[in-house]
């Protein structure tokens, strides 16, 4: 979800020319929106970049198993906290499903055993 919903949808809307000015009107906060528009319109490709750029590190960590996943998931369910508490109630409704969907897998990750460890035989020659 973090690299073809997040990453490659905002690399797609970016590439066609959007600018992000409105993203933040319906925001839940008046100084959300009054933030916004005063940093990401003046520069928006290098701030959806870096959106786009934390987006796909968090897809690839997570899908790379092990700590990194974890910590992946850490930062995608943080992502998704500040969509949620900011930004418009549909993305407080998405960004719930999405915190839900994540603990969980987290949760799972958390429980697993580590792998066993490769043991080489050693043959004797007798």
């Amino acid at each position: 979800m973090m690299l073809v919903g997040g990453a490659g949808v905002n690399a797609s809307f970016l590439i066609a020319g959007a600018t992000y000015v409105d993203f933040a009107d319906e925001a839940k906060f008046v100084w959300v929106m009054r933030a916004w528009r005063a940093v990401v319109p003046a520069n928006p490709v290098f701030y959806i970049a870096l959106l786009i750029v934390f987006e796909a590190v968090v897809g690839i960590l997570i899908l790379s198993g092990g700590w990194p996943t974890r910590i992946g998931l850490l930062a995608a369910i943080a992502f998704h906290l500040g969509l949620g508490v900011f930004f418009t109630w549909f993305l407080t409704y998405y960004a719930a499903v999405m915190i839900v969907s994540m603990v969980l897998l987290l949760r799972a990750e958390w429980g697993r055993e580590p792998a066993p460890a490769l043991r080489i035989r050693r043959h004797r020659l007798a």
